[in-house]
């Protein structure tokens, strides 16, 4: 063998095993009911849940939590306590995939947040207020002039940062970040009734299916998403079950996993194939030990799916392996318990290097 050879030999090696270990851990960050902290977790390449620091955003109930797809910004959305105001944390990511707060600004109406694709702006209250990141590590509010109430539910597609969110419990509105930074709404809106009571709203990663949850009657709505805007109502089927939670997606938008809470008739979890008509085919379904579901996340490669269950005044988490084909597997093994009751969280992605769509952990 030539030198040549065994130079690409070698180099290919050590790609294999940068690409295997580029995931060697994840970085899952929860929130708490009634607590001032939020808490940093890793979770293992072989799905074992560790505890990683503690980080305090003085608000006495965060609530939601999102990451930028680049891995570089965090909201926290929740409140102040008494007297009560929402308020929502900025977050900022080291290459170190450490989590430091950045600062907060406070809304009006609720605790929404989410980041648009390209990381530049985030959403954040229920009158869509929006927030600018700059390169710098700094950010800018930018109060809406015309306030629209969009509940507690919205995703942003990737396509020309349309923002997608539910108005009133069967109403889906669409939203787009404007030139100046506001929130301006489009004027379209599709009408997935029966809805009377809301739930989740998310877009797959490719931007090209929305899928709303809804409660009373229990429903899941699959929508096609248009480039140039606009969505197209494709599927709509009841579920029975005690409560409909939330739903994730794998980071190939080829399956979508909706968490159930307290359901013996389809499972704690279930997992669906997303055609490219955005059609959903059920694959498998996973009963969990207790009454987990209310809340779940996927891990930044798709392998793990992490869900919870309250238990007096603990949490307990459940991890489950996803595989290729989207079949799922508990991994009992993989328990884990901690004090406090979770309200919600999500996996910090690693950053995007420049080329589009490379996973890398730093820059």
């Amino acid at each position: 063998m030539n030198r040549k050879l065994i130079f690409v030999w070698i180099m290919c090696v050590v790609l294999v095993a940068v690409c295997s270990g580029a995931f060697a851990d994840y970085v899952m960050m929860c929130t708490f009911f009634q607590n001032s902290e939020a808490r940093a977790y890793k979770l293992t390449d072989d799905g074992e849940i560790i505890p990683d620091y503690y980080l305090n955003v003085e608000a006495y109930d965060p609530i939601a939590i999102a990451f930028a797809p680049n891995g570089k910004w965090g909201l926290v959305g929740g409140t102040t306590g008494y007297p009560e105001r929402y308020k929502t944390y900025v977050l900022g990511i080291d290459k170190e995939r450490r989590i430091s707060l950045l600062g907060w600004v406070y809304n009006d109406r609720g605790w929404l947040v989410a980041i648009s694709p390209d990381s530049r702006y985030g959403v954040h209250g229920a009158d869509l207020r929006s927030l600018r990141f700059h390169p710098n590590g700094t950010f800018t509010d930018i109060p809406t002039t015309n306030p629209a109430l969009a509940n507690h539910d919205a995703a942003f597609s990737k396509f020309n940062n349309y923002l997608y969110a539910r108005s009133y419990p069967g109403i889906i509105s669409e939203y787009q970040v404007l030139p100046d930074g506001r929130i301006g709404g489009t004027g379209f809106s599709i009408n997935i009734e029966p809805a009377t009571g809301t739930g989740d709203v998310e877009l797959t990663p490719d931007g090209r299916t929305c899928i709303a949850l809804s409660m009373d009657p229990y429903n899941v709505t699959s929508m096609q998403v248009h480039k140039e805007g606009g969505l197209t109502l494709v599927q709509q089927f009841n579920v029975i079950n005690y409560n409909i939670e939330q739903i994730d997606f794998t980071p190939d938008s080829q399956y979508a996993v909706i968490s159930f809470w307290d359901s013996r008739e389809v499972g704690d979890l279930v997992s669906f194939r997303i055609g490219p008509d955005s059609r959903l085919t059920q694959v498998d379904s996973l009963d969990l030990p207790g009454v987990p579901g209310e809340d779940m996340a996927i891990t930044p490669d798709g392998k793990y799916i992490v869900t919870r269950e309250l238990i007096n005044y603990y949490s307990l988490f459940y991890v489950a392996r996803l595989h290729e084909d989207g079949t799922m597997e508990y991994l009992p093994e993989n328990d884990y318990i901690c004090v406090g009751h979770v309200s919600d969280m999500a996996f910090v992605p690693p950053r995007i290097t420049a080329a589009e769509g490379v996973w890398s952990m730093y820059e």
